[in-house]
């Protein structure tokens, strides 16, 4: 996989992230009988990198925690679910800086960090930054919704993965696990664990990011 990279501290990391699954794993081969939520399509190539700025230099404060690499890898092609139930891939996300997120209504610390990534998004998002929340919730829409609305986040869209396939493929199902994303599609850094996604520094990272400079 292109984020072998990333892999060998994400043992490390996961530790301090909440990855309990659902009791009945299995259960998720049940909703992979949606094709089009299961299947994993071709990666792309990566794009020319448009970016002149110094990524390393934004990784102060909150964000000195994100696990970076010099290695552009571009966006993966799985799909998964979006508000209005459709098919969406990353792929088509490309052109966008983004923050990937994979939650649950059931981790707790993924409760714990959800509204900073609210507040990320209505700070910093437009057409050019979005925070990409993806639910691995089994109960699909309604439940990431329900928790959305107990946990009085607002401001996100609402995306899943029923069968967690994204999140065990990119993250070994660590939860809550997140990937910085630049406006070329390439997968910059990652953290497992929540982190003040809305600290000045973050900020000013996802700014930088959604303006081309890094």
């Amino acid at each position: 996989m292109l984020y072998k990279n990333f892999f060998a501290s994400l043992s490390i990391l996961a530790l301090m992230a909440c990855s309990e699954a659902p009791e009945d794993v299995n259960a998720s081969e049940e909703i992979a009988s949606n094709a089009a939520t299961a299947t994993e399509i071709s990666e792309i190539a990566p794009s020319p990198a448009t970016q002149s700025g110094d990524f390393k230099s934004y990784l102060k404060g909150e964000m000195a925690n994100l696990l970076y690499t010099e290695e552009k890898s571009p966006l993966s092609g799985h799909i998964f679910i979006n508000e209005a139930g459709d098919a969406v891939a990353l792929k088509e996300f490309t052109g966008k800086a983004m923050l990937i997120n994979f939650w649950a209504s059931w981790c707790a610390p993924c409760r714990i960090e959800m509204p900073a990534l609210g507040r990320l998004q209505a700070a910093v998002g437009d057409e050019n930054f979005e925070v990409v929340a993806i639910s691995v919730d089994r109960g699909g829409l309604s439940d990431a919704k329900q928790a959305l609305e107990d946990w009085g986040v607002e401001g996100l869209a609402l995306y899943n993965d029923p069968t967690m396939k994204i999140a065990f493929d990119l993250a070994k199902g660590a939860l809550p696990s997140s990937f910085v994303v630049d406006r070329d599609g390439n997968f910059r850094a990652l953290y497992i664990g929540p982190l003040e996604w809305d600290a000045p520094e973050a900020i000013e990272l996802f700014t930088a990011l959604r303006d081309g400079k890094i």
